[in-house]
């Protein structure tokens, strides 16, 4: 009975044995005496053979062609090989075989000598590499197709492993940077073209996965692409490139293998100095901040078509709340619904049945916990050499967050549309084709219409009565820019309306509509207005009142008439040669008109005295430009009036009256006037001295450029006399 038994055992072992040998990958032979006595099935499908009979009997020379690739014989080579082992040891080599049908195939044989039976033995363990050499040659090409298509990019691009090793420089980065590609290739290097020190880039970092850097370094201003997904953007000052700082847009993106794994990344310049600078005015009011929403952990399982062997990581267990790795095994199963276990029906119902690549589907799967999951899954199915179905390799990601965030955006999106059904305001939504889509009821109030007669027209149809769309229509101008219009119009009744047109892109960024918001602005229109002639007239005044000013002074000082009209005169010719603003050149023409006003203050007898003062007298008529400076101090000019006539004989060397003032301490409108000024005195009569004539003011001038008066000023005054022939006027 014990006989009997272990019997039974031993054949169950051979059972096992054999059923393993035979559903090995790789081709297993035995040979004894050069000649193959027995072998598995995997053999006579590398071979190309029906029958086992077909391989018995033969060596493998004989199933290799006569010559290897490196042109040795290849009976004469394995014979070596075979004598070259001993009893227990195993060598490698790879090798070419001949199939059935001619047709030649590479694999990798290992060779092993034992002894059974005191039989010396051969074991032959043959993999075919015929898929692996083809991935590996696809592979080169594909990456001789990038560099290809690297090098001949306009725009500078280079390339890093993951080891931050530079192994692309493409010829329009080495004309951006002055560095040239054999400098910097096969180094770590590439940041001297964009840094003055030693640091990281953007492609360094995405290569890292340092996220948190990324935010640190650019201050919020990097944010993945519009355009490429899984990139990231970022503009940013280098102060190092060939020499000269420059503002570069910066495009990276990873690069990964057909695993998904990361080998380096790819990062694109644009040189956006000149752009930047023309952007500079916008930037300052614009904020450009967005949060990154990185480092998502995603499950990664493997499962057979019959949902009995599976593998799962840890992310996919915490994914459900499991604990272990086994228990993430047996929930595989319910990736795929229960109502499609049978193995044909399940691969069917995902469309997968004889679609090559990926797919994409959502189950709702219970956690441990008791709660459900929607799990977004994606898998690739993967089949042996005669297109079975072995396994899908998968990713899953929990979406049950993103499904309720939509339900409640879904809600938003209502409440929104109640607000905006509640604006005074014409609001559209339109699609690509100019068809509405959606309106409030501010526009079916104003054009008396039912929401059912317009929903799905053209809107020049069906509100316009037109049969095609205005030349103005800003909807129309917003689709085919794709950029916001604004058009003010006016209507057959006189309406005045401005109408604005926001371009809507789908989530690819492509154009997918637009809406349009149309403002009645003729009340406000009808206000600007009315304000706009008040304010006329009140700037009329305010010149009539000035000139009242300066009669009064004029009255008092009858030898100096005219002296303050020729004052603003000149003075506003120089500001305009200076290019000042128009604010400040109107002041100045204003503060000039009446800078002598406080020699009110001033007794007449010393105004009109024909000889030179006396020290005591000097100091009294240096008292008018504090005089006027307090007359006019609580008057609200739009303009710093009072202090332009206070310092308006101060000098650029402080020598000045009556504060002492120097260099900018001094309004550039104050030293416009100074300058104005003494020409002008300089250049008319006196009652103690005679005209002393242009030349003399000039010189004057020239000659205390930069002591007395300012330079800037100077050389404008200067340049309107002797380049553009200016003339003091009579007045």
């Amino acid at each position: 009975m014990v006989c009997l038994k272990n019997s039974m055992a031993a054949g169950k072992q051979d059972s096992f044995l054999e059923n393993l040998f035979e559903s090995l990958h790789d081709a297993v032979l035995f040979v004894e005496e050069d000649r193959i006595f027995t072998c598995n099935s995997k053999a006579l499908d590398m071979w190309g053979c029906a029958t086992k009979e077909e391989l018995l009997g033969n060596s493998l020379s004989q199933l290799s062609p006569t010559l290897q690739p490196d042109g040795q014989n290849s009976k004469v080579k394995i014979l070596k090989k075979s004598d070259s082992l001993t009893i227990g040891q195993t060598i490698k080599f790879e090798w070419q075989f001949l199939r059935r049908d001619c047709s030649r195939w590479d694999a990798e044989v290992h060779l092993r000598a034992f002894q059974f039976d005191d039989r010396c033995l051969t074991q032959a363990v043959v993999h075919d590499l015929t898929d692996q050499r083809a991935l590996a040659w696809e592979r080169r090409e594909g990456r001789q197709r990038l560099y290809g298509i690297i090098q001949s990019l306009p725009t500078p691009a280079f390339v890093i492993d993951k080891d931050h090793i530079t192994v692309f420089w493409n010829k329009a980065l080495e004309q951006l940077s002055g560095i040239r590609a054999f400098d910097v290739l096969g180094t770590s290097n590439h940041w001297r073209a964009f840094h003055d020190i030693e640091g990281p880039c953007l492609a360094d970092m995405l290569v890292d996965e340092a996220y948190d850097r990324i935010s640190e370094r650019y201050g919020g201003k990097c944010t993945p692409s519009e355009y490429i997904k899984g990139a990231y953007e970022v503009t940013d000052l280098s102060p190092q490139i060939n020499g000269k700082s420059r503002w570069l847009h910066h495009t990276c993106s990873i690069l990964r293998d057909t695993e998904g794994r990361t080998i380096g990344a790819i990062e694109v310049l644009e040189d956006r100095t000149e752009w930047r600078k023309t952007e500079a005015s916008l930037q300052k009011t614009e904020e450009r901040y967005r949060d990154l929403f990185n480092n998502v952990r995603d499950g990664i399982y493997r499962i057979t078509p019959d949902g009995h062997d599976a593998e799962a990581n840890d992310a996919f267990a915490r994914m459900l709340g499991l604990e272990s790795l086994e228990e993430a095994k047996e929930a595989l199963t319910n990736i795929i619904p229960k109502d499609c276990y049978d193995p044909e029906y399940r691969w069917d119902v995902y469309g997968m049945h004889d679609e090559p690549g990926t797919e994409d589907f959502e189950v709702e799967i219970r956690r441990k916990d008791g709660g459900l999951s929607s799990i977004l899954n994606r898998i690739r199915i993967i089949r042996d050499e005669k297109g079975r179905f072995i396994r899908c390799e998968g990713v899953a990601r929990d979406v049950t967050e993103q499904r309720s965030l939509e339900k409640a955006l879904g809600k938003a999106e209502r409440e929104k549309a109640t607000l905006v059904d509640a604006l005074s305001e014409l609001v559209v939504l339109l699609d690509k084709n100019m068809r509405i889509v959606w309106s409030n009821r501010a526009l079916f109030r104003h054009f008396r219409l039912k929401p059912g007669e317009v929903r799905g027209t053209r809107c020049y149809e069906s509100i316009h009565q037109l049969k095609r769309p205005c030349k103005i229509c800003p909807a129309v101008k917003a689709m085919e820019s794709g950029r916001p219009q604004i058009v003010e119009n006016v209507n057959a009744g006189g309406k005045r309306w401005i109408l604005k047109a926001y371009p809507l892109r789908d989530e690819r960024g492509n154009l997918d509509g637009v809406i349009e918001i149309a403002t009645d602005i003729t009340q406000q229109k009808q206000t600007r207005e009315e304000l706009t002639h008040t304010t006329e007239l009140l700037r009329h005044t305010l010149e009539g009142t000035i000139q009242a000013m300066s009669v009064a002074v004029e009255t008092r000082d009858p030898y100096t008439a005219g002296h303050q009209k020729r004052v603003a005169d000149l003075a506003y010719a120089i500001a305009l040669e200076m290019g000042l603003s128009h604010k400040q050149i109107n002041g100045i023409r204003m503060a000039a008109a009446i800078h002598d006003i406080g020699k009110i203050c001033v007794p007449a007898e010393i105004l009109t005295r024909p000889t030179s003062l006396s020290a005591i007298e000097f100091d009294l008529v240096k008292v008018h430009s504090r005089a006027g400076y307090e007359i006019l101090k609580d008057i609200e000019f739009p303009w710093p009036i009072a202090r332009m006539i206070l310092e308006h004989h101060e000098k650029i060397d402080g020598s000045g009256y009556p504060n002492g003032l120097s260099g900018d301490n001094i309004l550039i409108e104050s030293r416009v006037l100074a300058v104005a000024d003494v020409v002008e005195a300089i250049n008319s009569h006196r009652p103690y001295r005679p005209a002393l004539g242009v030349e003399s003011a000039l010189a004057e001038i020239h000659q205390n450029m930069g002591t007395y008066y300012d330079p800037d000023v100077v050389k404008a005054c200067l340049k309107l006399f002797r380049e553009k022939s200016y003339i003091l006027k009579t007045f």
